[in-house]
């Protein structure tokens, strides 16, 4: 080994540490491997690391079996679950997925084997592609067999750094190497190592050379950086006394969602060897309970259990068998009378409060299944679980499911329950117990819950209104401390729901048994006393009305500083971090802290004190109502005032709220109409938000204009295309800006040509006139017209113009265009393009509309052949140069030929002086 060798990359033996740390972890001693045997060896060195590592830990590798591809991989995967359930594959992902439909043919999912694979980092190239979804016939059963794999992978932190620097990777590799990632492609893990690797070494040079140490000595520079820990963008990133990082790995597990994409369930990091559940997400096991054993009870060949019994112990079971009979036969004929009875009265009892699931009818209305926290400039989306609703009898109610057995709910604790009436306890209407999980259903609040009123930021919630809702939550938890229940045991804002009057209600209540399987993820447990943290139950009644004091306290801080259970720490530290530091029991305890001024000192003082370490010293709930009144100036007000209160507080922040959403819509709808009339003529537009539909419309006489650059071809080869997009730009922005000023529509631009229109969509009987203004006051800004990438350069266009009947109409839904047809608009177009460079050709049908006209003036040009037309007699168009107009051109760009003589209606075709 190098005595300089640093590797900022977890080394094989990294990878069996982990993967025999987490089979520790769940009791699995006894496994068996598959790896294959590739050109780069990596699958055979993981193989030889995971079986150094299980054999250090008092692991069995009962089977070890290695194939290249040309092996029989049905058999292989038989001799290997004939010996472990638990099996390790060190394979390519093309392997991986046939080892994984071999697995489900056997039956070996239905048998709860469980697949361990490792692939260090996503990387076709490398490790192959690992997924389960290949578009042929065998997807399906890839698709349920990989249900039962643990995947685990190199660690890799979801941070703004870590995001940051993949994002700047891939655009170096495009700017440098002309690589572009796909939009799935992630860079692979190792390039954040190389990038530590010469960041730390570049920092343990500064610090050798700082000391005045010579920075070429390598021995030096590795010692500083072995056994020692530095801060990265992938987090902390230790060394050990040899050189090697301590790795950090991931385990993830296919979802069982449409997608069917990877998620992450837990971590372990070869620093502590520990493996930790993620915070949201928990492996899923196949039978729903727990690790699956390593092995069956009797062993694969039945060797722990007898199958040969002798004559005496066959004796001793049938007198056994038969003396246990006869005691049965006497003890239920006692016992079965007895029996009856208490089931009668049972059944009574249990027809007051027992709901069939037949008589719910479900509905797609939802309660409180996402909450979306807002606070400052950050959001952060939490998922609840899923509340949802039904109609029973007529009436809304809300149904809570608890993973509770039909055998553990006692009928006395359900009928205290819903005998339970108060005006702040959500009323329990009955309990469903048909169906596979226990079922409450209650009284639905059409508000939600308090953590949904604090985290919507529409809601304005003055200081009256905040001590309502706190005034309910203590009148409602006073009742249950009076009741048979004597402690609700679950209080939290998410259990606080806000009825249509705005009274709030306490729910998620019950026995002890219920309680302790509720808080199921880490965000559920803020509100949960430090003393509860620690030892999981409590003894006695009081002990839990002195941790319904604590959480109490927790959301009046929640009530009246409005960001959170813990503050800005809830967004900052993660729920386990969170509930560690609770835990542990510091000189000075962890608890949220005051930053607003919404919370008068006094009341935090109180506040303070309920939520104090030692249980016994924390306020009882009698005392803390006497200290409220006093310290706040804040009486409990009968029921109509308070309600008159919240009504109006809620009647006020609803007319805020539509006033502000009101004026939202309207701006909004002003700029999708703006947007609208900009793309479509307005007539059109108002057709269209009217009808849905624009018939096509015939129009009997329009004039159409097109206008073409000279040359734009080769002018377009001498410059880049940003200078052509902006020269187009400035010079159709004029055009724009010139139309305006006459009645005539644009229709579209395309390329270099630009046409317009006169005469529809609203008609007129001055379109021609109309058109041959805007046609000479085009070509003469463009005689002005400067293009900035070539001042020196003089621009050019030709024009043409033709009169007739046309059809216009919308054409697509998807960015729907006005468009015109008819010959009118290919004639008009072969006007333009036999055109010639300053000048304006039109058609004879033109020229006669033209001739009454005082504003410009007609010259023959002669008969030109024209494409699909035959020969044609066309004319040139001229501005009558003793008018004063703005369009009026200078003798240096007249638009007619000065040897062409002017046009009279007895030159025309077709006139009656002809």
């Amino acid at each position: 080994m190098q005595k300089t060798l640093t590797r900022f990359l977890g080394t094989f033996d990294k990878v069996g540490l982990a993967v025999t740390g987490i089979m520790k972890s769940f009791s699995w001693y006894r496994i068996g491997i598959i790896a294959q045997e590739h050109m780069d060896k990596i699958w055979v060195y993981t193989r030889d690391a995971v079986v150094a590592m299980a054999a250090t830990n008092g692991m069995n590798v009962a089977i070890s079996k290695t194939f290249n591809g040309s092996e029989n991989l049905f058999e292989m995967l038989k001799q290997v679950a004939m010996t472990s359930k638990i099996i390790v594959l060190a394979v390519r992902g093309e392997s991986l997925r046939k080892l994984m439909i071999h697995a489900n043919e056997m039956g070996l999912i239905q048998e709860n084997y469980i697949f361990i694979c490792v692939y260090y980092y996503p990387h076709k190239n490398t490790f192959g592609d690992i997924s389960w979804k290949q578009n042929d016939a065998e997807d399906e059963k890839a698709k349920k067999a990989y249900e039962s794999i643990l995947f685990i992978s190199y660690f890799t932190p979801n941070t703004i750094e870590y995001r940051n620097f993949t994002r700047r990777v891939k655009e170096k590799s495009q700017e440098l190497f002309n690589y572009t990632y796909q939009t799935d492609e992630e860079v692979p893990y190792p390039a954040s190592n190389l990038y530590e690797a010469m960041y730390m070494y570049a920092i343990s040079v500064n610090m050798t050379s700082s000391e005045g140490n010579d920075s070429s000595n390598g021995r030096i520079i590795a010692t500083r950086l072995w056994g020692n820990t530095f801060t990265s963008m992938t987090g902390n990133v230790s060394l050990n006394e040899n050189g090697d990082r301590q790795q950090g790995y991931k385990i993830e597990q296919i979802e069982t969602t449409p997608d069917f994409r990877l998620r992450t369930v837990g971590y372990f990091f070869t620093e502590d060897g520990l493996y930790r559940d993620d915070s949201y997400n928990r492996i899923r096991w196949p039978d729903g309970v727990g690790p699956p054993a390593d092995r069956p009870p009797c062993g694969f060949l039945g060797e722990f259990c007898k199958n040969h019994l002798t004559q005496t112990e066959i004796l001793e079971i049938v007198v056994g068998t038969l003396g246990g009979i006869l005691v049965l036969v006497m003890f239920l004929s006692i016992i079965i009378p007895r029996f009856v009875v208490r089931r009668i009265k049972k059944k009574a009892i249990e027809s007051v409060w027992r709901i069939k699931e037949t008589d719910l009818v479900f509905t797609k209305k939802s309660g409180f299944s996402l909450s979306r926290i807002s606070l400052r400039s950050e959001q952060v989306v939490v998922d609840r679980p899923l509340v949802s609703t039904a109609v029973y009898k007529g009436t809304t109610v809300v149904l809570k499911k608890y993973e509770v057995a039909d055998s553990v709910y006692d009928v006395r604790e359900l009928r205290q329950i819903r005998e339970l009436d108060h005006l702040n306890i959500a009323k329990v209407v009955g309990f469903c117990v048909d169906t596979l999980q226990f079922v409450v259903v209650g009284e639905y609040c059409s508000k939600g819950s308090l953590m949904d009123i604090l985290e919507n930021e529409d809601i304005n919630m003055n200081w009256d209104f905040r001590c309502c809702l706190f005034w309910d939550t203590i009148r409602g938890l006073e009742h249950l401390f009076n009741s048979s229940l004597r402690y609700h045991g679950n209080l939290k804002s998410s259990n606080c729901v806000i009825d249509g009057r705005f009274v709030l209600k306490l729910t998620d209540f019950g026995p002890r048994n219920w309680i302790e399987k509720k808080n199921k993820f880490e965000r559920d447990m803020l509100w949960t006393s430090p003393e509860r943290l620690r030892l999981k139950s409590l003894s006695s009644p009081g002990s839990y009305q002195q941790s319904d004091i604590y959480s109490l306290s927790i959301i009046m801080h929640e009530l009246f500083e409005r960001n959170g259970p813990f503050g800005v720490e809830t967004l900052q530290i993660q729920p386990c971090d969170i509930i560690e530091r609770v835990k542990s029991q510091r000189a000075v305890a962890f608890r949220p802290r005051f930053e607003s001024n919404g919370c008068p000192g006094k009341l935090q003082a109180l506040i303070s004190k309920c939520w104090d370490e030692k249980p016994e010293c924390r306020l009882l709930l009698k005392d803390l109502k006497k200290n409220i009144k006093i310290t706040t100036d804040v009486k409990a007000e009968n029921f109509f005032d308070n309600l008159l209160k919240r009504m109006e507080q809620y009647a006020t922040n609803l007319e805020v709220l539509v006033e502000e959403r009101t004026s939202k819509y309207l701006h909004e709808k002003k700029r999708a109409e703006d947007l609208l009339y900009r793309l479509l003529p307005q007539s059109i537009a108002h057709q269209i938000q009217s009808q849905g539909f624009v018939e096509p419309e015939t129009f009997e006489s329009v004039s159409i204009l097109f206008t073409d650059i000279v040359q734009f071809t080769s002018f377009s080869a001498e410059s880049t295309p940003m200078q052509i997009v902006q020269m187009l730009n400035d010079l159709y922005s004029s055009f724009d800006d010139i139309i305006t000023s006459y009645d005539v529509y644009k229709v579209e631009t395309i390329g270099d040509a630009y046409m317009c229109a006169s005469g529809l969509p609203q008609r007129n009987t001055y379109h021609h006139t109309e058109i041959a203004k805007l046609a000479i006051s085009i070509m003469n800004l463009v005689d002005r017209f400067k293009i900035r990438h070539r001042p020196q350069k003089r621009l050019e266009m030709r024009a043409g113009i033709h009169s007739g009947p046309c059809v216009a109409g919308v054409i697509g839904i998807k960015m729907p265009r006005y468009c015109l047809f008819g010959d009118t608009v290919n004639v008009a177009s072969r006007m333009e393009s036999t055109s010639e460079a300053s000048k304006v050709q039109i058609s004879s049908t033109t020229a006669t509309l033209l001739l009454d006209s005082p504003d410009v003036r007609v010259n023959t040009r002669g008969e030109i052949f024209i494409k699909g037309k035959g020969t044609m007699l066309t004319f040139w168009l001229e501005w009558r140069q003793d008018r004063n107009n703005h369009g009026v051109l200078s003798e240096k760009s007249s638009l007619g030929s000065r040897r062409c003589s002017e046009v009279t209606k007895d030159s025309l075709p077709g006139s009656i002086n002809q």
